[in-house]
Formats: C-alpha cells, sequence, structure tokens
C-alpha cells in the first residue's frame, strides 16, 4: 500500500491534463463569446440599417410634402398676380372710356363754341358761314362719337354675363375660390397624409429592411411598445412646430384633431397679430412678383385724340393688395396706395388709373377750346374689392373727386376751361349719371385663404427651426437570437454549474431553474446577449438587447445661396441623415443660454470655470454620451 502510495506520488504522469481542461473551457467561452459578440454586432448593424432608412424615409416624405406646399404656394402667388392682372386690365378699359369721354365732352365744347361763332357773333358772311359749316360736321362727328362711347361703355360695363366687367369679375373671383377650396385643401390633405407614417412609427420601412438572410422574411412585428410611442411624440413635435399656425391651420395630427379649426377661424377673421403677419406676407410677395411695369407702376406718357380733339398728360396707375380700410366703403381716392407713407399691406384688391400734369385741346382753328389742368386731372377710375366677409357695397367701382368736392369726370364741371369764341351753353357730359354700382356688385373677391407656412427660428442651436425625424428601436435578445432550440443559435447558452449535490454538473438553455436545487453549491455562466440579469429601463422603457438611434432631417437649402431662410415659398427642401450628438449638443446650448457667454477681457474666474466645465460636458455629450447609449446599452 505504502508503495502503491510512493510510485503514485512520484508518477509525474497526466499532470498537464487539468490545465488543459480548464484551458480548453476557457477557449471554447472565448470561441462562444466571440460568436455570440459578431452575432450582435451583426444584428446592430442591420437594426441600425432599418433605422437609418426609417428616419431618412420620414425626413423624405415630409421634404417632398413640403416641396408640394411650396409649389401650391407659388401656384397660389401666380393667382393673386392673374387676378390683378384681370382687374387692371379692366379698371384700364374703365379708365380709357372716362379719357375718351373727356375727349368727346372737349369735341362737344367746341362744337358749341362753333355755334356762338355761327349765330351771335356779327363777322364777314364767309367767316360766319364757315362757323356754320364747321358747326354742322362736328355736331355729326360728335354724335357718332357718342354713339360709339355708348356701346363701349354697354361692352365694357352692362354687358351681362359676356362684358369684360362680368368676364374680369368672374375670372377675380374664381381664382380667390380655386386658391381656397382647391390649392389650400390639396395642401391640407398632402401634410395630413405625413400623419400616417410619423405615428406608425415608420414600422413598414424597418419591417422592409430587417430581413432575415436566409427566408427573407422580415424579423421585425410591429408592436405597440413604449419605444413605438416614443417615437411618435417626438416626430409630431417636430413636425408640428415647423408650421405657422397664424396662416390657417397647423398640419400635425395633434392639431388637425384638436386646435386645427380654431385657427382656421382666427386666420378668416384676421383677428391675431399672427393672423395679420401672416396675410401681409402673402400681400407682400403677391405684391412683389407682378410686372412692374405692366400692372404695379403704369407710368407713361398719355396722348388721346377725337380728330381734333387731343388730351395730353403723365399717365399713372396700380393695382395692389391694400387694407381693408374703413368698415363702410373704402377711400375712392387709391391714389395713396402709391405714396410712400401708405405701403401697407393687406387682402383688398385695389386697381386705379388716372392722369396727372394735364391738359386738353379742341381746336379748328377758328374754335379753340383749352382745358386746364384742374379739370383734366378728374379723369381716372378706381375698382376696390373687399374680401368675402364684406358686404356687396363694398366691391365697387369708383370715381375721383376734384379738390373742390366735386364728381370727376364724367359728371364734373368745366371750371378750368378757356374757350375761344366763348361757349353758347354747357355742352351735355358723355355720361350723365356718375359710374352705375349696381352691376358692379358682383366683383367679388374672396381675399388671401389660408395657407401654409414655414415657422422659421433664428437660431442656429435649433436648427432654424428646420424638423428632425427621429427612430428608436429595441430588438429584445430572444428576438434576434434565431435558430433552433428555445435559447435560439446553438452557442447561445446558460450554464448552471452545482457541486456538494446530487447533479454535478447541467445545462439549461435559457431555463428558469433554481440554481442549487439539489443541495450544494451552484455557479452560473450565461453566455447569452442580454438578458433579465443585467435588465435596464428608462422611463418603464427596457433597455436589454439591441438599442438603435437614428436622426434624419429636413433642411432647406437653395443652391448656390445658403443664406436663404428655410420657407414655404419655394421648393428646395430636402432631406438628409444627421448626428445625434450634435442635437444632444445643441439642447444642452439652448439650457445655458444666458449662462456661458463667449469669453471677454472682463470674464471673471468663475464664469470661466464654469463656461469650461459646461464645454467639456458639451464634447462630452457628443464623443462619450452618443457611443454610450447606442453601445454599452447592447449587453
Amino acid at each position: 500500500m505504502t508503495r502503491t502510495m510512493k510510485h503514485l506520488i512520484e508518477n509525474k504522469k497526466g499532470q498537464a491534463f487539468p490545465l488543459a481542461a480548464i484551458g480548453v473551457f476557457i477557449m471554447a467561452l472565448s470561441v462562444i463569446a466571440t460568436m455570440n459578440l459578431g452575432q450582435a454586432i451583426h444584428e446592430k448593424i442591420k437594426l441600425q440599417g432599418a433605422a437609418d432608412a426609417a428616419s431618412y424615409s420620414l425626413a423624405s416624405m415630409e421634404a417632398r410634402a413640403f416641396n408640394f406646399v411650396a409649389m401650391l404656394n407659388r401656384t397660389m402667388v401666380v393667382n393673386y398676380n392673374t387676378a390683378m392682372a384681370v382687374q387692371s386690365y379692366y379698371n384700364y378699359a374703365g379708365f380709357c372710356l372716362f379719357l375718351l369721354g373727356s375727349v368727346r365732352d372737349l369735341l362737344a365744347c367746341m362744337v358749341s363754341s362753333l355755334d356762338f361763332g355761327c349765330t351771335y357773333i356779327k363777322l364777314p358772311p364767309w367767316l360766319n358761314a364757315a362757323y356754320c359749316i364747321l358747326k354742322a360736321i362736328f355736331t355729326a362727328v360728335n354724335q357718332i362719337v357718342s354713339a360709339i362711347l355708348r356701346v363701349v361703355d354697354y361692352l365694357v360695363n352692362k354687358l351681362p354675363v359676356l362684358g369684360l366687367h362680368s368676364i374680369s369679375a368672374g375670372v377675380a373671383d374664381a381664382l380667390g375660390l380655386m386658391n381656397k377650396y382647391m390649392l389650400w385643401q390639396m395642401q391640407l390633405i398632402r401634410l395630413a397624409l405625413v400623419n400616417a407614417h410619423i405615428l406608425s412609427g415608420m414600422h413598414q420601412v424597418v419591417s422592409d429592411n430587417y430581413i432575415h438572410p436566409q427566408t427573407g422574411e422580415s424579423k421585425w412585428r410591429f408592436e405597440l411598445t413604449p419605444w413605438m410611442f416614443l417615437n411618435m411624440a417626438l416626430n409630431t413635435l417636430e413636425y408640428r412646430a415647423a408650421f405657422d399656425r397664424g396662416a390657417g391651420v397647423n398640419a400635425s395630427a395633434f392639431d388637425l384633431l384638436l386646435l386645427g379649426w380654431r385657427d382656421y377661424g382666427d386666420f378668416g377673421k384676421r383677428q391675431t397679430d399672427a393672423s395679420k403677419d401672416a396675410v401681409r406676407i402673402m400681400s407682400e410677395i403677391a405684391n412683389a412678383t407682378r410686372s412692374h411695369a405692366a400692372i404695379y407702376n403704369r407710368k407713361r406718357g398719355l396722348f388721346a385724340s377725337w380728330i381734333v380733339s387731343n388730351i395730353f398728360g403723365d399717365k399713372m396707375g396700380a393695382t395692389k393688395l391694400i387694407p381693408t380700410g374703413s368698415d363702410s366703403k373704402p377711400n375712392p381716392d387709391v391714389r395713396k396706395i402709391r405714396s410712400a407713407d401708405n405701403y401697407e399691406l393687406g387682402d383688398v384688391l385695389a386697381s386705379d388709373d388716372y392722369l396727372t400734369r394735364g391738359w386738353g385741346i379742341a381746336t379748328v382753328g377758328i374754335s379753340v377750346v383749352f382745358a386746364q389742368s384742374s379739370t383734366i386731372k378728374g379723369i381716372a377710375h378706381a375698382i376696390t374689392a373687399y374680401g368675402e366677409d364684406s358686404s356687396d357695397n363694398n366691391r365697387k367701382h369708383y370715381g375721383y373727386k376734384n379738390n373742390n368736392g366735386d364728381p370727376a369726370h364724367p359728371k364734373g364741371g368745366y371750371s378750368g376751361l378757356i374757350v375761344i369764341p366763348p361757349m353758347k351753353k354747357s355742352a351735355k357730359k358723355s355720361i350723365q349719371k356718375e359710374v352705375d354700382c349696381s352691376l358692379m356688385e358682383k366683383h367679388k373677391w374672396i381675399g388671401i385663404s389660408p395657407y401654409f407656412k414655414f415657422m422659421p427660428i433664428a437660431d442656429h442651436n435649433s436648427d432654424y427651426g428646420q424638423p428632425s425625424t427621429w427612430i428608436f428601436l429595441n430588438m429584445p435578445p430572444e428576438k434576434f437570437q434565431t435558430g433552433t432550440g428555445v435559447a435560439g443559435r446553438p452557442w447561445h447558452k446558460k450554464f448552471t454549474f452545482n457541486h456538494g449535490g446530487g447533479d454535478k454538473f447541467s445545462q439549461d438553455n435559457l431555463g428558469t431553474g433554481q440554481a442549487g436545487e439539489h443541495g450544494g453549491h451552484s455557479a452560473d455562466l450565461d453566455t447569452t446577449i442580454g438578458g433579465e440579469r443585467n435588465s435596464m429601463s428608462l422611463f418603464g422603457m427596457h433597455l436589454e438587447g439591441l438599442n438603435v438611434i437614428s436622426r434624419g432631417m429636413v433642411y432647406y437649402h437653395r443652391q448656390g445661396n445658403w443664406g436663404e431662410p428655410p420657407n414655404f415659398f419655394n421648393p428646395f427642401w430636402r432631406a438628409k441623415l444627421a448626428p445625434v450628438g450634435a442635437k444632444l449638443a445643441q439642447w444642452l446650448d439652448n439650457l445655458t443660454r444666458g449662462i456661458v457667454k463667449p469669453g471677454s477681457a472682463d470674464e471673471s474666474t468663475s464664469q470661466t470655470v464654469v463656461r469650461v466645465v459646461l464645454n467639456l460636458f458639451r464634447n462630452f455629450l457628443g464623443d462619450v454620451f452618443f457611443g454610450f447609449i447606442t453601445s454599452v446599452m447592447t449587453h
């Protein structure tokens, strides 16, 4: 027995076996850990790709919707320009009617002067005969001209349906209705559809991009998890912040369901400052994009003639969207819209044409009628049309008044005439009555319709108001560890070592058996990724498994002009992926605004310390924290 024990002690064979067993065991664990880590990295890359695809797709959808809105806003501006052009042409036709009527009036005055020379002045017989012959000729001409004016007046102002007034009024009204009931509602529908993707959490895009490599089936299933609600909430808030509620309604689902129609009513009544600003902005763009020479500043020399009767002067005029003014009726003297101190903006459609520095002359040699500026400057025509909330009395045409307060042509007096020989009697005017407004009440104008306006923010820390898109995804370990068995792939094992009991060794494939349930001591070795052993949660959202974050951004860029602020009038919206760390740093900058200021010569030591510490923390957010929450949480 002693010899046997001594032999066993002296025999060194097999001493390396325990070390080899331990080494093989450690190597096996290393291989398992490597395979687990490799699979986790592979799955995380695929999940991050799906999140990036979802955030970029949502940003692209919003960018396309914004470009669609911009194109329709430009179409609205074109319609406003067209309405102003149509009204300016009609207004100019009315001015020409008054102008030619004034030329005819000078001709009538000359006929009266010829009649005085033919009847009341004792002249040589041949000269009296000349007066009488000319009187007869130009009396006939005057009657022809008067008949032509009556026909033109009927075609311009009184002919129903096919008259110039009916056509221009109908076109302007139709363009206003088109903006309100077609273009704006098309914008609303297009933007409202984006909410469907926001509220779905971009599930379909994630599902299409996170597929099994062998089967081709999606590994993502739609579930109402806290992460899904977080995606909905953040993207809804970002989307909502992009719109100015003062221009009508906000296109986010929250506003469309709760607050939208109140904003719509405020815009229609022009009650809030935001609504007034929105009207002024659209009015300014509509006014500024017209033809300068043809509509906005119709300034040129003028000459009008009926054979021997002529008027000269400087033709002035403009068509513009102006403020509402009085509630009873607008001031007929809309020439003030051209003055520098009255450049206000509104949605009253106003147009005027008038003559300045004018004078007129009608002569056949032996008779002269000279019209001074005091008479000629009354030749003018204007139209003002209020919005749809105004009464029909505000949708009329107006003539100007001279300095004495008397009606201007066609019913004005001739106090500024010099006639040689004098008139036998006052000549009849071309049109005896003032402009008949009864037919012109149909000249309706709906005003500036609701539209979608971007809400810019003059702050680079807020990305100038340009919205971001966020996608947070979490994949629990039991879903990405696909393979055979309950635990997933064969190397995903949870080992339980028992000693001192009945079972010396057992393995439980992610089982829930109690360690050491057969007595003695036990030790667990879990080679799976994730699990309850190191479970983390954030506001009730569990973080075990794989976690990824992706941020997209809808940004505005006009090529060659980075300084142009974001807006919904030019279709230059684009989408991109954006860094998350930069956004975290922006949030920190917003929180510390007013606390941290750039270094200056009189900066105190404490201010310097605070600034340095916060800058270090800011860099930590960008360089460390983002990597932590996307990598370390994959545990």
